[in-house]
């Protein structure tokens, strides 16, 4: 069975280092899981999916590809039942960011799951980048890498985490907050700093669309205001 992967999860896949066993959540068809295993990437994934329907179709193409032996299909939410040393590889991707946070907030919690023995945990979340950022740095994880990936006309950002080694944190935030991504400013990505002026673009039009007069939005006008002010901040330092 030949499969053409989306750009994003090539990009994805691009992100993984070699392993013994992935953990892919959310896995959907199954297609990043095969490639994962035909690429060498890893031996063995465990790709789990809270849906029974896309749970069957990727058994029926994992069992066309002959993989079964190699991919162990799980119907559960996010990282629960995963135990320690099952995996060492993680892939969560495809989410919205609040639902990416609850999932690692749930198993971070528990000392018995497996993701404490994870020495890769891959994140692609769609919204909410920031509760991803804030969760991953409350519990001890750094962000080692962020990338971009455009496919289809949209712009993904997949996070490259591990675990932090106990050694301080670099301090070279430069007041960046977890709305920001400190690994794409320190390349000057071009394509992140465009999307930044998109956003202030944005921010911009909808504050000049609200009126000034209305007590019920000047508090959005002033949000809109200083997130502005901070998005030409991160420029101004970073670009």
């Amino acid at each position: 069975m030949s499969i053409t992967l989306s750009i994003r999860l090539e990009d994805i896949l691009a992100v993984l280092e070699q392993g013994e066993t992935l953990a892919d959540v959310g896995c959907d068809h199954g297609y990043l899981a095969m490639e994962a295993v035909r690429r060498g990437i890893c031996r063995r994934v465990i790709a789990s999916d809270v849906r029974r329907g896309p749970l069957e179709r990727a058994r029926e193409h994992i069992e066309g590809a002959g993989l079964q032996d190699s991919i162990e299909l799980k119907l559960r939410s996010g990282l629960e039942g995963l135990r320690r040393g099952e995996a060492d590889l993680c892939v969560i991707a495809g989410m919205g960011g609040r639902l990416i946070s609850d999932i690692l907030t749930t198993a971070l919690e528990d000392p018995d799951n497996g993701i404490h023995g994870l020495k890769q945990l891959v994140l692609e979340p769609q919204s909410e980048l920031f509760l991803v950022r804030r969760t991953l740095k409350e519990y001890g994880w750094s962000i080692r890498d962020e990338r971009l990936s455009v496919d289809r006309e949209k712009t993904y950002f997949i996070l490259d985490c591990v675990r932090n080694s106990g050694l301080q944190p670099e301090n070279t935030s430069g007041g960046v907050n977890d709305r920001f991504s400190l690994p794409l400013l320190k390349k000057r990505d071009p394509l992140y700093r465009e999307l930044l002026l998109n956003q202030l673009r944005k921010n911009e039009q909808i504050r000049d669309s609200l009126d000034p007069g209305s007590h019920k939005l000047r508090t959005r006008i002033r949000e809109l205001t200083e997130e502005s002010e901070t998005i030409r901040k991160v420029l101004e330092t970073w670009y």
